[in-house]
């Protein structure tokens, strides 16, 4: 069987790195004993950057590939992605005529509201995924009783299987990583501030605010940052996927709320929180429940 993960768009948000990252993580635990998988990734980014020139002239991954099993993985259970013209749908689709089954795992949302939930549900009548992991409570509730679904994790809580960066030699220093909402001026008089950038590709001189910090950090590899926030004394970001590399790799990290996409570690139930705001996971029951999910996953596709 051929498993291949939909990469997704790394250079306009690396937290879509460290989802893809934790997915191939996935996969590589249960191919361990499991040698007749075989797995590789697609992406249909290509319309995305040369559309800004000619959409027509970029290579439709859909006219090439036909995996046995095609991955979504993440915030898939949106109105932008059920009711795209042209995008995620379209492809899977075109796919599935060839023969492909899709499933989905870490799926969240964005609004979690009904009508989102309506347009989802008729986005799974046409795909008949073969199964739904979600990561979150919420995401679990509104689509449960419409397909096969398990209550999971974001697959970015997998990062550490195969990538440990802590533990290198460095001078002291703390992440501060706002880039949807205003760094607190509270944090402005810390000293050894880092300022890591995750959308790569939306920076430009018309951020003024964001280019007049010290020590900016943008990088095109995942695992520059996934070196800094496992090695940082302190996180403070409004970013779910900077805090959850955080809670992998035991770093302090105090979460500014935007939305509810960070239901994503607020729903679960080991996750800790101290007096002064700061989240921990218990990585013993992390652990537990990353190979429950990996077992559900590896008996879902023995029966397909």
């Amino acid at each position: 069987m051929y498993i291949a993960n939909n990469n997704n768009c790394w250079f306009t948000n690396v937290g879509e790195a460290f989802i893809d990252i934790g997915v191939k993580n996935i996969f590589k635990n249960i191919m361990r004993k499991n040698s007749e998988i075989e797995y590789g990734t697609i992406t249909p980014m290509s319309k995305y950057y040369i559309g800004k020139c000619d959409s027509d002239k970029a290579i439709s991954p859909e006219k090439w590939f036909y995996p046995d099993l095609l991955i979504l993985a993440g915030m898939y259970a949106t109105e932008s992605v059920a009711c795209s013209k042209g995008g995620i749908r379209d492809m899977v689709m075109q796919m599935k005529a060839n023969g492909t089954k899709v499933a989905f795992l870490g799926m969240g949302g964005n609004k979690y509201n009904q009508e989102e939930q309506r347009t989802v549900v008729e986005m799974f009548d046409e795909m008949r995924p073969e199964f739904v992991i979600t990561r979150d409570k919420q995401t679990y509730d509104l689509y449960k009783n419409f397909v096969n679904c398990k209550r999971g994790l974001d697959c970015a809580f997998w990062l550490d299987d195969d990538f440990k960066p802590g533990k290198m030699k460095h001078n002291s220093y703390i992440c501060s990583t706002f880039n949807r909402s205003d760094e607190p001026k509270v944090l402005l008089d810390l000293e050894n501030l880092i300022h890591p950038w995750h959308m790569q590709d939306a920076l430009s001189k018309s951020r003024t605010k964001y280019l007049n910090k010290e020590n900016l950090m943008i990088s095109d590899s995942p695992y520059d940052y996934l070196t800094l926030y496992a090695n940082a004394d302190r996180v403070y970001t409004d970013l779910v996927h900077a805090t959850i590399p955080c809670l992998v790799y035991e770093t302090p990290v105090k979460y500014y709320w935007i939305d509810n996409r960070s239901e994503a570690f607020y729903s679960i139930s080991y996750i800790k929180i101290d007096n002064n705001g700061f989240l921990s996971i218990d990585k013993e029951m992390l652990r537990k429940e990353k190979k429950e999910i990996e077992k559900f996953i590896e008996n879902s596709i023995k029966v397909m």
